[in-house]
């Protein structure tokens, strides 16, 4: 005895569409859900990748303050160093002290002195080395690698405001004055007879230049 089938072909068309309908459906919805996820994921990557980027960036910015910091002290040490060369040279030269005695040297008594400066400056010249070897000068350290050398031109001099018995007295203390180690140069700017002293006295001004040491 055959079997007969009682349900429509059509109806059983339809399930079947249902049923397809429904996979689909779970399918989208599957998909959706996925693509979600991975939209989250992603954008938890994307923030995460730029916190990275921004706290490289920062690092580097700060690398670059800490160098460009680092360089500042280093010309700063070097400016130091520099300024201690030249005092400590400075330190070298002849003393207020030491040219008291050299001027004991060449007094004789028949010169008195009224005022007397010494002083002790210097200025930062192209460097010469005929200059240099003449013993007014201080070669300074460079100013980074390429810096021009240069050198440190001392002045040391005396101004001298005093009294000689007469010419020749000024003459015979000019002359012992010249012939000291330490004085490279005297310079007779004044003289002047003192008339109203009962002996005639001389009243004269000198400039010397002191020979500083290196």
């Amino acid at each position: 005895m055959s079997e007969i089938d009682l349900i429509p072909t059509a109806y059983r068309r339809s399930l079947r569409l249902r049923s397809w309908t429904l996979r689909l459906a779970l399918a989208v919805v599957a998909l959706v859900a996925a693509v979600g996820t991975g939209k989250v994921g992603l954008s938890q990557v994307i923030r995460s990748e730029r916190r990275e980027v921004n706290e490289l960036r920062l690092a580097g910015r700060l690398a670059l303050e800490r160098r460009a910091k680092l360089e500042e002290l280093s010309a700063e040490g070097a400016e130091i160093r520099r300024q201690l060369a030249i005092l400590e040279q400075l330190r070298e030269g002849i003393t207020a002290q030491q040219m008291f005695v050299v001027i004991d040297r060449a007094l004789d008594g028949t010169v008195w002195f009224s005022n007397w400066k010494f002083r002790r400056a210097g200025e930062v010249v192209e460097r010469k080395p005929e200059a240099v070897h003449a013993g007014h000068f201080i070669v300074l350290p460079r100013k980074g690698k390429d810096g021009p050398e240069q050198v440190w031109r001392l002045r040391a001099h005396m101004e001298i405001h005093a009294q000689a018995r007469d010419h020749s007295s000024l003459a015979r203390f000019v002359r012992r004055l010249v012939e000291q180690p330490e004085i490279d140069e005297v310079r007779v700017l004044n003289t002047r007879v003192h008339s109203s002293a009962p002996s005639a006295l001389v009243d004269f001004e000198l400039a010397v230049l002191v020979r500083t040491r290196t």
